[in-house]
C-alpha cells in the first residue's frame, strides 16, 4: 500500500513498518524489546516467543528491503536492558545509519551504548517530513510520521468483532505507525471520523471503510 506524505512515498508493509524507497529507509515504531522478561521479572509467566519474533521479523526485512538506514520512532525498549536488545543491536550493526527517536520508555537507554552506527534525538526530519516518537503535541501543519500510540480498530465481521493493528493516515499529513513490537497492547479508540485507516491482516495491508467499524 503506498502513501504519499510531504512529497515521500511510503510504502506501508504488513510488517507494521514503513519502507521509503527514495531514501532506503526503513521506519518502525514501539518494538519493546525485552517486555517478556520485564514481566517475568516481576512474577507474570510469560513466554519468550512473543517478543523474540519481533526481532525474526526485523531479520526477514532486513534481508529482503537491505535498507541503508533504519528508524525506530520510540519505545525500543520497554523498561529493561536485556538479552534482546543485544541481539537486535547485533541485527542492526551492519545498517549504515541507524536513529533512535526516543521514546517514553526509553529512559534506561540514556547513555547506553548500541552501536557506532546509531545515533539518538528527540526528533529528525526527512525532507519535509517530521519524525518523532508520539508522545508530545504535533504541530497540525507539519507533516508528520509517529508511533506510540499503538492504533487497531474493531471490525465487525460476519459472526464478531475481531480487532487488528492500523495504520491511521491523518488529514494527509499525519502518519501514525502500529507497534511493531508483538508483544503489545491496542488502542482502538484512536480513529477520528475523517482519519483513513489501513490494517493489518493475513499478511497484507487493507484499506477499511470507517462503516466497518465498530466499538
Amino acid at each position: 500500500m503506498e502513501l504519499i506524505l510531504g512529497g515521500l512515498q511510503l510504502i506501508l508493509l504488513p510488517e507494521k513498518a514503513v519502507w521509503i524507497p527514495a531514501l532506503k529507509s526503513l521506519i518502525v515504531a514501539d518494538v519493546h524489546l525485552d517486555k517478556a522478561a520485564h514481566f517475568r521479572k516481576n512474577g507474570l509467566p510469560v513466554p519468550d516467543l512473543e517478543s523474540t519474533g519481533s526481532i525474526k521479523t526485523l531479520a526477514q526485512l532486513l534481508q529482503a528491503l537491505r535498507p541503508e538506514q533504519l528508524v525506530v520512532l520510540g519505545d525500543l525498549i520497554h523498561t529493561t536492558i536485556g538479552q534482546e536488545l543485544s541481539a537486535f543491536t547485533n541485527l542492526t550493526s551492519q545498517i549504515p545509519a541507524c536513529k533512535l527517536i526516543t521514546g517514553n520508555h526509553d529512559k534506561q537507554l540514556h547513555g547506553h551504548f548500541l552501536g557506532e552506527n546509531w545515533e539518538a534525538s528527540t526528533s529528525m526530519r526527512m525532507g519535509e517530513v517530521l519524525l518523532v516518537h508520539g508522545d508530545q503535541p504535533i504541530p497540525s501543519t507539519t507533516w508528520s510520521i509517529c508511533g506510540h500510540w499503538h492504533p487497531g480498530v474493531r471490525i465487525k465481521m460476519e459472526f464478531k468483532k475481531q480487532v487488528f493493528p492500523a495504520f491511521i493516515y491523518r488529514n494527509q499529513q499525519q502518519l501514525i505507525l502500529p507497534a511493531f513490537g508483538k508483544f503489545t497492547g491496542l488502542q482502538t479508540k484512536m480513529v477520528l471520523p475523517a482519519d483513513e485507516v489501513f490494517i493489518v491482516n493475513s499478511g497484507k495491508i487493507w484499506q477499511v471503510a470507517p462503516s466497518r467499524l465498530t466499538k
